[in-house]
């Protein structure tokens, strides 16, 4: 429903036309190759492949592919990630669909489109020469070991997350015993707990540096 109102709006647009929808990375990459368009708007919230991984499968075979990720989570994290991994913009979902349209406008005419709130709060972290992922350590994480947080903090199980994630439930012990390590979490009641509480400031995110 949600896919169907935002393609209902874009060629609602006099300057936009939507050319393919998808809702899986395979179907994505095919119809990229089929329609050749000139942006691709990318939810980073994907079930099996993590949605800034295929960001960067797009950018690795259509590196003139413009991309503009619109997405639930917040963009104080997500934003500069979806950036470094190729994107030109973000956008939440919770925002007005004219912030979605400018921001199409922007991306399309070669310019990075964040809010001004994340526009601050970047330039600072460069002039400080630090990130913000680093105040709870998540920036150690993979995508995909962040993709196991968040559904571990959704309270899935490990059947469940290897379901959704189309991979065995022990790669799903492989990643959370790796995001125990690189975390410095000693148990797995502190990596629950973590995930609770990250998926939880996720809409709240001045509070991540008391996650830990």
């Amino acid at each position: 429903m949600l896919l169907e109102g935002l393609r209902a709006f874009i060629d609602g647009q006099n300057d936009f036309h939507v050319c393919g929808t998808a809702l899986d990375a395979t179907s994505a990459m095919a119809q990229i190759e089929d329609a050749e368009p000139h942006v691709c708007v990318l939810d980073i919230s994907l079930n099996g492949i993590h949605g800034l991984d295929l960001l960067r499968m797009i950018k690795a075979e259509y590196a003139d592919l413009k991309i503009l990720c619109y997405s639930l989570h917040e963009e104080l994290f997500y934003a500069e990630r979806s950036l470094r991994s190729g994107a030109m913009g973000y956008v939440m979902k919770n925002e007005d669909p004219e912030v979605l349209l400018s921001a199409l406008m922007k991306v399309a005419d070669d310019e990075i489109h964040v809010s001004e709130r994340i526009g601050r709060q970047m330039l600072h972290q460069i002039a400080q020469g630090n990130s913000r992922e680093s105040a709870s350590g998540v920036d150690l994480l993979s995508n995909r070991e962040l993709q196991v947080i968040q559904y571990i903090g959704e309270s899935c199980n490990n059947r469940i997350i290897a379901e959704r994630m189309h991979v065995s439930v022990k790669t799903i012990e492989a990643h959370r015993s790796r995001i125990k390590d690189k975390l410095k979490l000693n148990t797995s009641y502190d990596l629950i707990r973590f995930a609770v509480r990250w998926v939880e400031h996720d809409s709240n995110p001045t509070k991540l540096q008391a996650i830990n």
